[in-house]
């Protein structure tokens, strides 16, 4: 479990989803910067679920407002369904805030937090709780992203890789922790290991981010 105080309001959101532990929805978004100007491409995919709001509201979890600024500091926004999930697609990664309002109390925020989103990633929040000492994430983060190999520290399935993936802005370099539950497979569905790892490869990775720039890898397919 992450907590979150409202007062500090920083979480480092070790960003998916997607498609990993998560509902597969789209809600799509709106995005603007403080001029109200058009919106910008779409790269990155940050999604999850709130199940709880205390004190609780009329409306439950639904219809809760969830936005996204960038570093460029345009603004992302949607709503929550009657399930309390939401998804954001757009062009989110670096630091973004994220943050929770109520519509149905003058957009009263509810919660703020930093997260820690990779080019390109999707990114699965899981199931959140909003109450009056911040946010609570219930679950791991999860995350689905590709890297270019460059450097390789593991022995069969275990210790540590480094991928690199390429941004606008600059390239992100991230730690990949490797165990014995790790799944590595080639991209044609092929049982592989550490060993067959080189410098170049390209991998997509799904696992649990960690603090910093380092993540749990669950699977790890070799392009």
């Amino acid at each position: 479990m992450i907590k979150i105080l409202f007062s500090k309001f920083i979480v480092i959101v070790l960003i998916s989803i997607i498609n990993i532990g998560g509902c597969d929805i789209d809600f799509g978004g709106t995005g603007s910067d403080n001029n109200g100007d058009a919106d910008i491409s779409t790269t990155e995919e940050v999604q999850g679920t709130i199940i709880d709001v205390i004190p609780s509201r009329d409306s439950g979890v639904e219809n809760i407002e969830v936005t996204i600024t960038n570093k460029n500091n345009f603004t992302f926004s949607t709503t929550t369904n009657s399930s309390g999930s939401f998804s954001i697609d757009a062009n989110i990664d670096g630091s973004p805030d994220i943050e929770f309002k109520d519509p149905e109390d003058n957009d009263t925020s509810l919660g703020k937090a930093i997260l820690n989103v990779f080019p390109g990633v999707e990114m699965d929040l899981g199931n959140i709780t909003l109450d009056n000492d911040g946010i609570t994430f219930e679950e791991e983060i999860e995350v689905d992203f590709i890297g270019n190999l460059i450097e390789i520290d593991c022995d069969d399935n275990s210790g540590n890789i480094e991928v690199e993936i390429e941004g606008e802005d600059e390239d992100i370099e991230v730690l990949i922790q490797i165990n014995n539950s790790t799944d590595i497979e080639t991209d044609e569905g092929d049982d592989a290991d550490c060993d067959d790892f080189f410098i170049g490869h390209e991998l997509e990775i799904e696992g649990e981010l960690l603090v910093g720039n380092s993540v749990d890898a669950d699977r790890i397919i070799i392009q």
